[in-house]
């Protein structure tokens, strides 16, 4: 019977390393480290995509921040590109006036709202926040 309960440990393997797995019989790692390493590739892999976004989207409210500290409140289309705020990537948009559907869209970027006018420039809003 000892040989029986021998086998079976000896028979499972490390779902991270693939190396034997002794001890409980629900147990499925070799070791901390190794459950560590196979639960962070599982979490970045899955959430590889958001995290991508989530770094494009603090850049841009970094870019807004930094300029909004130095009291701009208006700036070229190019001159942001210039900086590496990405157009494509925002949290919200809405028109501008609800009463001006054919209005010009407000995009945000977290607290902050920003135009793209017709003459190429960007006006730059902060909203006021709760929290």
């Amino acid at each position: 019977m000892e040989e029986k309960a021998m086998v079976e440990i000896g028979n499972r393997h490390c779902k991270n390393c693939h190396g034997p797995v002794v001890g409980r019989s629900d147990k499925l790692f070799c070791s901390d480290s190794c459950r560590t390493m196979y639960n962070n590739t599982r979490y970045r892999s899955k959430f590889s995509t958001v995290n991508k976004i989530d770094r494009i989207l603090r850049k841009n409210w970094s870019i807004l921040d930094n300029l909004h500290s130095q009291g701009k409140m208006l700036v070229t289309y190019s001159d942001l590109r210039h900086l590496g705020f990405d157009f494509h990537y925002f949290t919200s948009c809405r028109r501008h006036a609800e009463d001006n559907p054919s209005g010009p869209q407000l995009l945000s970027c977290f607290d902050y709202d920003y135009s793209i006018l017709e003459d190429g420039n960007v006006s730059l809003y902060k909203k006021a926040t709760l929290l």
